[in-house]
């Protein structure tokens, strides 16, 4: 897959989760500035760079400042999962991104999917069905286990 000018994979298009669940990388969320298509109200950058979408895009932002390949902040974890509850409940549609949404994003998101009742194995690989880019860090997978008490711990590597 070819790679942008900074390095990250930008050429897999925005991927639908769920009605209003969305995952995708930073390019995505940066295109919101030219075009909305999917009336995208809140995003969940989960990178450490910050993203500046005028308000008259999107209603709101949660910045993670999660670096891949190291473990989650828990409470910014459970932070960000409540976030998206909410930002659904109230009727928002959401973006979870991160650099190429290949690992901390489609975490974040299964483990959203994880707190709604879905398995979490399951969720993730109804996820890489779906983006098949999908391929988490192993320390970004299991810390989000460890920190929502999923077992196994062990990585998950069926499905794909």
């Amino acid at each position: 897959m070819p790679l942008d000018q900074t390095g990250y994979r930008n050429t897999f298009p925005l991927t639908k989760v769920l009605d209003r669940l969305f995952l995708g990388g930073f390019k995505d969320a940066e295109d919101l500035r030219s075009g909305n298509p999917h009336n995208i109200t809140h995003i969940c950058n989960c990178t450490t760079e910050p993203l500046t979408i005028p308000s008259r895009c999107v209603t709101s932002i949660i910045q993670m400042d999660q670096l891949d390949g190291h473990d989650w902040d828990v409470q910014k974890l459970y932070s960000a999962v409540d976030w998206i509850r909410r930002a659904l409940l109230g009727g928002g549609t959401v973006l979870a991104h991160c650099h190429a949404g290949i690992s901390r994003s489609p975490v974040l998101v299964a483990t959203y999917l994880y707190t709604c009742g879905f398995d979490f194995d399951r969720a993730l690989d109804r996820i890489k069905a779906q983006r098949p880019i999908v391929q988490p860090a192993p320390v970004v997978l299991v810390s989000a286990k460890r920190a929502f008490g999923i077992s196994p711990l062990a990585i998950h590597t069926t499905g794909r």
